[in-house]
């Protein structure tokens, strides 16, 4: 999510929704023969659904993750959804350490003691501990994480 929660989508937002998203879920949903709605009037009664407002000019950040995990839904793309679900739910900090979780599970075979590893680095980068890193920084970690382990395997 991009800004304050309540500053509305930008362009770049509302184009990745219509065109990755809202257009081949109205294409998908004709295909199926689940409406026979223009587009203009499908996505709009789908808009209310996914967040409540009229339309993508309506919407804010806060209603991204919602809208994303809604028309990932109607596409089929259930595991997409739940982590846009998630997001929506918790935010994007939950997102960030449910990813470094599951790399710290892939890293320890060629780690070890990976909470301990995480936790050295968090510190030296940091100056907190894992728990109480921000988005960004967890984000960081997850990175610096799985390209030290991939380093590690390919040194194997």
């Amino acid at each position: 999510m991009q800004g304050s929660a309540s500053a509305p989508l930008n362009s770049e937002q509302r184009r990745r929704l219509m065109g990755w998203l809202i257009v081949p879920a109205h294409h998908k949903r004709v295909a199926d023969g689940l409406t026979a709605e223009d587009l203009d009037a499908w996505r709009h009664e789908e808009i209310f659904k996914a967040c409540g407002r009229g339309g993508l000019r309506a919407c804010t950040q806060a209603d991204y993750p919602r809208l994303m995990a809604h028309f990932l839904r109607i596409l089929g793309r259930a595991d997409a959804a739940r982590a846009w679900d998630l997001r929506a739910s918790c935010g994007g900090a939950a997102v960030a350490r449910l990813k470094l979780r599951t790399e710290m599970d892939k890293a320890r075979a060629t780690i070890g003691d990976v909470e301990s590893y995480v936790g050295a680095i968090c510190r030296r980068q940091f100056g907190c501990d894992v728990r109480n890193a921000t988005e960004k920084q967890t984000w960081s970690l997850y990175f610096t994480l799985r390209n030290r382990s991939r380093r590690k395997r390919c040194a194997r």
